[in-house]
C-alpha cells in the first residue's frame, strides 16, 4: 500500500499515525527522529539542562510531561511548572507527580548516561519505541566517539537533526509514505 501526501508534515502526520497503531511503514521522511514526540520530549530537557533560562525548553518539556500524564489540565500544568524559578524548586514540584529528576546528578553524568536517566524518568515504557531506542543509538556513538557533553551534542543535532531517520530496510510488508 501506498500513502501520497503533498508535504513531509502531512507524511509525518500519517506516519506518526501508523506507528502509534503498529502498522509498518516506510518512508525515510516520515521516520525522521525529530518527529518523535518522545524524542522531542528528550531533547527539550537536554536543552533545559544546558541553560535552566531557556523558557521554551522548559515549557516544551512540561508539555511532553503533561501529555504523558492523561488527567492533568495541559495549561495548568505548563503554567505552574513555569513559575517555578529555582531550579530546586521546580525539581522538587516535579516529585510531586511522580517524575524524580535530579539536575545536579544528570549534569555530573556522561551524555549517554544523562540521555538514559531522562528516558527512564519521564518516557513511559510502553513508549519507548524505535525512535527512542535509535536516539540512544545515536547519543552513545556520539559520547563515544567525542567524549562530549549536553551543548556538543545538541550543536550536533541542531545541524543534523534533518538527516537522521530511523532505518528502515526494503523488502518488508509496510505501508509506503510517499
Amino acid at each position: 500500500i501506498v500513502i501520497l501526501t503533498r508535504k513531509k508534515n502531512h507524511g509525518t502526520l500519517v506516519a506518526n499515525y501508523l506507528t502509534e497503531n503498529e502498522i509498518p511503514i516506510v518512508s525515510s521522511e516520515s521516520l525522521l527522529l525529530s518527529a518523535s514526540s518522545e524524542v522531542q520530549g528528550i531533547l527539550a530537557f537536554l536543552y533545559y539542562l544546558k541553560n535552566n533560562n531557556d523558557l521554551q525548553s522548559k515549557a516544551n518539556f512540561l508539555y511532553y510531561v503533561v501529555s504523558q500524564k492523561q488527567k492533568l489540565p495541559i495549561h495548568d500544568f505548563i503554567a505552574e511548572g513555569m513559575t517555578k524559578n529555582d531550579e530546586t524548586e521546580f525539581q522538587h514540584w516535579l516529585n510531586g507527580f511522580n517524575i524524580d529528576l535530579s539536575f545536579a546528578n544528570i549534569r555530573k553524568k556522561s551524555l549517554y548516561e544523562a540521555t538514559e536517566i531522562i528516558v527512564s524518568k519521564i518516557i513511559p515504557f510502553g513508549k519507548r519505541n524505535a525512535y527512542v531506542n535509535y536516539f540512544l543509538d545515536l547519543v552513545l556513538e556520539h559520547d563515544l566517539k567525542k567524549q562530549s557533553g549536553i551543548s556538543d551534542f545538541l550543536y550536533y543535532w541542531e545541524n543534523h537533526s534533518e538527516k537522521l531517520s530511523i532505518p528502515s530496510p526494503e523488502g518488508n510488508d509496510a505501508v509506503r509514505i510517499m
